[in-house]
């Protein structure tokens, strides 16, 4: 990090280089590189008028305004993010707000400026990020692991229903509808949906004709011969069952 003098000891510099004395000289005597005397110099000069050049107070103005840029360019961005986070058109309580906030600041956003531009108080979000967690947090933050773990074991495949009953069955944990929805909803997971339902109905040719008469009741092997076919949906695609029987 560079040295930095103070205005006085610059001021009292200058005045002895007005007056006469040498830069190589005092540079040795005061133990500074003379290329800071020279800049020094100069900037004393062109603030007096006698060489063109921007002004210290010029100088000074542009820094801070370049300041003042990058700071209104890192507050769009947080509210950018803010609204990207909580949705448009969504009312939300100040202690809702508080987790935004969080995560705007690990994100490289200042937290006292979250605060104000969602307008909550910094001293209440230091507050709740520094509370003890509830037991009904810890309760949602274990639910949360356990959701996201059935689901996953399920190929993605389990909805809320399913992942409560194995809740139950499995881990002796029973949960609401609407807190296993919720938690769902939180890390984006859902169910695959239902198969829609096809109405069975008669072939358009109409049913076979009865070859056997209903006769079914054979003496010896290979009289009488039967079959069927039934059709099993699974994960893997449809699998057809073929059954062969000697009556």
């Amino acid at each position: 990090m560079p040295f930095s003098y103070s205005s006085e000891f610059r001021g009292m510099v200058l005045d002895q280089i007005r007056a006469g004395r040498s830069v190589a000289g005092l540079a040795r005597e005061l133990e500074m590189a003379e290329s800071t005397l020279y800049r020094w110099k100069r900037q004393d000069r062109i603030d007096q008028g006698l060489v063109p050049g921007t002004s210290s107070r010029e100088g000074a103005e542009l820094q801070e305004a370049r300041r003042r840029i990058k700071e209104l360019e890192g507050e769009l961005a947080a509210v950018k993010r803010a609204s990207e986070l909580f949705g448009e058109d969504r009312v939300m309580r100040p202690k809702d707000l508080y987790p935004i906030v969080e995560a705007l600041g690990a994100e490289g956003h200042g937290l006292k400026g979250s605060c104000r531009l969602l307008g909550v108080s910094a001293s209440g979000f230091f507050y709740w990020r520094a509370r003890p967690l509830t037991a009904r947090a810890v309760r949602r933050a274990w639910l949360a692991d356990v959701v996201a773990e059935i689901w996953v074991r399920s190929r993605r495949t389990y909805g809320w229903r399913r992942v409560q009953a194995e809740l139950a069955e499995v881990y002796g944990h029973r949960a609401s509808r609407n807190l296993v929805l919720s938690v769902m909803r939180e890390q984006h997971i859902c169910g695959l949906p239902r198969r829609k339902s096809r109405k069975s109905g008669r072939s358009p040719d109409g049913p076979a004709a009865d070859l056997v008469n209903r006769e079914f009741d054979r003496d010896g092997p290979n009289q009488l011969w039967m079959t069927d076919i039934t059709e099993h949906p699974t994960r893997e695609g449809k699998l057809y069952v073929c059954a062969v029987l000697d009556a």
